[in-house]
């Protein structure tokens, strides 16, 4: 049974409205959103729904990274070249066809998109002829936008823009929360978030502390990328098996090039961790996705993905930055 905050929601949505649901964890956003679609549908429009990440959109049924169904690429592309950039490649003619076929674009995790992206997605949206209704979801108290220093990114909120107000006059927070019914744990949690921690949520917290086993598969936390790479490093001597060394092919100016997030070397070794660092493919194969190296040769690796239950064959890869600075593993 839905609450009057999800019934507002609903009924904005299905009375074509652009909107905005907020809510912290376990308040029913997800609920909200499959609500809405079915609704939508039932009336017979056509809605899309999109993420800010990969990882985000393998969790969700029939989902796609807003980048990719709007053509935004990796971000590079800001607001006041976007349409340009489409119009002059071919590449990109499918994103008109996306927005002739969708009534409503629904945004899930939009904590993660940036003002710059945020602004880039409505010039797209704007080619439209008709008016498409936009719905944004998340919690802005988890994880805020990525900066990128390549794309001259700040990583500012998506509401920070001139445009959030104006095109969202309806923001819908969702407070009751479902997924516990424990009060001192809610309000633990709803404090944690709001980062002022009252003295019952301290004593709360504390009264969990337990010791905890060291286990290899621990993670750890690092604040740079330099000591990411020390550790893992140090990690993979320790490995069992031989050593297999990938040095990029580079070109471009290196000050750029120093600042992709892949390195110039990559070491790797048979059965050890890797982390995906660029969509492969828009529904499976997405940044941040754990898998294990299988086999190892000088042109592929094959690698087993075991929460989504593929092993991939993964060829040689370009990573490019502004300017069309290339790095290629």
């Amino acid at each position: 049974m839905m609450n009057t905050q999800q019934k507002q929601a609903i009924d904005l949505a299905i009375a074509g409205h652009n909107l905005v649901i907020l809510g912290s964890a376990g308040t029913g956003k997800s609920f909200v959103l499959r609500e809405i679609k079915e609704s939508l549908l039932s009336l017979g429009k056509s809605v899309k729904l999109c993420c800010s990440t990969g990882i985000a959109c393998s969790v969700l049924d029939e989902a796609s990274t807003v980048h990719s169904f709007l053509g935004l690429c990796d971000g590079r592309f800001g607001p006041n070249e976007i349409n340009s950039i489409h119009n002059e490649s071919a590449i990109y003619n499918y994103v008109d066809q996306h927005l002739n076929d969708t009534d409503c674009l629904i945004v899930d995790e939009c904590s993660m998109i940036s003002k710059r992206t945020f602004q880039s997605i409505i010039h797209v949206c704007s080619r439209k002829k008709c008016q498409m209704q936009l719905i944004l979801c998340g919690d802005f108290l988890q994880l805020p936008p990525v900066p990128n220093q390549l794309y001259m990114d700040s990583g500012q909120y998506c509401f920070e823009a001139d445009e959030f107000s104006r095109l969202f006059p309806h923001k819908i927070m969702l407070t009751e929360v479902f997924r516990t019914t424990e009060p001192i744990l809610v309000k633990a949690i709803s404090d944690l978030f709001t980062g002022k921690l009252s003295p019952e949520s301290e004593t709360f917290i504390r009264s969990l502390s337990r010791p905890l086993l060291s286990n290899p598969e621990d993670i750890k936390l690092f604040s740079n990328n330099a000591l990411v790479d020390d550790y893992n490093r140090s990690c993979l001597l320790k490995f069992p098996g031989d050593i297999h060394e990938f040095v990029s092919t580079d070109s471009g100016e290196k000050e750029v090039l120093d600042k992709m997030v892949v390195s110039h070397t990559l070491w790797l070794k048979v059965n050890c961790p890797v982390i995906l660092l660029q969509n492969l493919s828009d529904k499976k194969l997405v940044n941040g996705l754990r898998g294990l190296v299988k086999s190892i040769t000088k042109d592929n690796l094959v690698v087993s993905f075991e929460t989504i239950n593929i092993c991939a064959t993964i060829p040689l890869v370009k990573f490019t930055g502004n300017s069309f600075q290339h790095r290629k593993h």
